[in-house]
C-alpha cells in the first residue's frame, strides 16, 4: 500500500477506533476516508500494467480531490449521518425498546456501499465500513460485491472474507 493519503488516513481511523471522537473529527476523518474509498481505483496497478505511477496519482487524487468531482455530497452524507446518530441516540435514551428501528441495530441506520474491486480498493471500502460502525454512524453497513466475476480483480463474497481474515 503505497498511496500516503490512504495510509495516512487509514492510521489515523485505527488510532481512533477506540476513542469517542466530536463531530469535527468525525467529520474531518469521514472525508478523509471516504475520498480513500472513492479514489482507490486510481491506485489499481491494473489500469496501466508496470506503471507505478498510478499509486502517486492516487495519493495525488486523495488529497485533492475535490476539484475532480462533478458533484461532491460527501459533506451532506456525513451531516445526514451524524444527524440520525444524534436522533438515534435521543430515541434510545426515551424508548422502552432501546431505539431499535427499521432495520435492526441503533436506529437502524443503513449504509450500502457498492464495492468493484478486491486489493487495496476492497480494504479501502472495509476501513470506511469499520469507522461508519465503530462510530455508530450506522448500524449496519450492507457490502455489495459480485457473484460472478467480470474481471479477474472484481471484488466477491470470498474476497471480503479474506481480506477480513488477513
Amino acid at each position: 500500500l503505497s498511496s500516503k493519503a490512504f495510509l495516512d488516513a487509514a492510521g489515523e481511523h485505527l488510532k481512533a477506533a477506540d476513542q469517542t471522537l466530536d463531530d469535527a473529527a468525525l467529520r474531518v476523518l469521514f472525508r478523509k476516508l471516504l475520498h480513500s474509498a472513492l479514489w482507490s481505483n486510481q491506485g489499481d496497478l491494473a489500469l496501466v500494467p508496470g506503471d507505478v505511477s498510478n499509486v502517486h496519482m492516487a495519493s495525488e487524487i486523495c488529497t485533492s480531490s475535490s476539484s475532480k468531482l462533478l458533484v461532491d455530497e460527501g459533506t451532506d452524507a456525513c451531516e445526514l449521518l451524524l444527524n440520525l446518530r444524534a436522533q438515534t441516540t435521543e430515541t434510545k435514551d426515551a424508548s422502552p425498546e432501546g431505539g431499535r428501528g427499521e432495520g435492526g441495530g441503533q436506529g437502524g441506520v443503513c449504509v450500502d456501499i457498492v464495492n468493484d474491486n478486491s486489493g487495496v480498493e476492497l480494504l479501502c471500502d472495509l476501513i470506511f465500513a469499520d469507522f461508519l460502525l465503530a462510530h455508530r454512524m450506522a448500524a449496519t453497513v450492507r457490502l455489495h460485491v459480485k457473484g460472478e466475476p467480470l474481471f479477474v480483480s472484481d471484488a466477491m463474497p470470498k474476497d471480503v472474507a479474506s481480506h477480513l481474515q488477513d
